[in-house]
């Protein structure tokens, strides 16, 4: 979609001035490697993949209607993920660990650290899941980690089914609130379709009032876990 395209479309769903305010906030950047968070980089470094690159969206073609609502890809601080994921109170083993717009994959990858073993990552940039299963391959190759099951799904979380069984749904502000409205109705309809745990991890909650109804819904089996940087 050409710049003037999305222009276009900004203005028809957001507005002149939300337009213009959404513009500033995601000014394209020019992110050098001395310019990126040293955490960030010796992460990669670490295990020779490529996750602490930021990405501006609108540089990529994305085939969804919701493109326009999607946040530049940023990956997620270790400590911040690791610290997020330390307040569960589960046996990752039994848990399948859903990262919803997942980017390069980093969260994928610190949750398989974490001692997750079923992973999905949803993310609607084919170029983002390329780069994610890149990320992945490279790292199960030469990590010691065993029984190890793994889908990236090209996808649009506001289309996406989730899958059965106990889950931690991951996500690091991937989109904005018209999208995280239907993804929370949607996860909502999951847990009353089928009641077993699950774990939300949202971090960088921008729109935090998308999940006010499962304040009505909460059971044993149902959490909200939010965290600002």
């Amino acid at each position: 979609m050409s710049a003037i395209n999305r222009i276009r479309r900004s203005v028809a769903k957001r507005g002149a001035i939300a337009t213009l305010v959404h513009g500033i906030r995601t000014l394209p950047t020019t992110f050098s490697p001395a310019r990126l968070a040293p955490e960030a980089l010796q992460f990669d470094r670490e295990r020779g993949i490529d996750t602490a690159q930021p990405v501006d969206l609108s540089n990529l073609k994305i085939e969804s209607r919701n493109a326009i609502y999607g946040v530049q890809y940023q990956p997620v601080s270790t400590t911040l993920f690791r610290h997020a994921l330390a307040a569960l109170d589960v046996q990752s083993q039994d848990y399948t660990f859903v990262d919803l717009g997942c980017g390069k994959g980093k969260a994928l990858i610190l949750a398989l650290e974490f001692g997750f073993r079923r992973l999905v990552g949803v993310e609607f940039a084919q170029s983002l899941l390329k780069a994610a299963k890149e990320n992945l391959g490279v790292f199960l190759a030469c990590a010691s980690i065993q029984n190890v099951s793994w889908q990236l799904a090209c996808a649009d979380a506001a289309e996406y089914d989730f899958p059965s069984g106990p889950l931690v749904i991951f996500m690091y502000n991937p989109f904005e609130a018209p999208v995280m409205l239907k993804v929370a109705a949607r996860i909502l309809r999951s847990f009353h379709a089928e009641r077993r745990p699950v774990h939300v991890v949202y971090i960088n909650p921008t729109c935090p009032e998308a999940f006010d109804a499962f304040s009505r819904s909460e059971t044993d089996d149902f959490h909200i876990y939010s965290l600002h940087p």
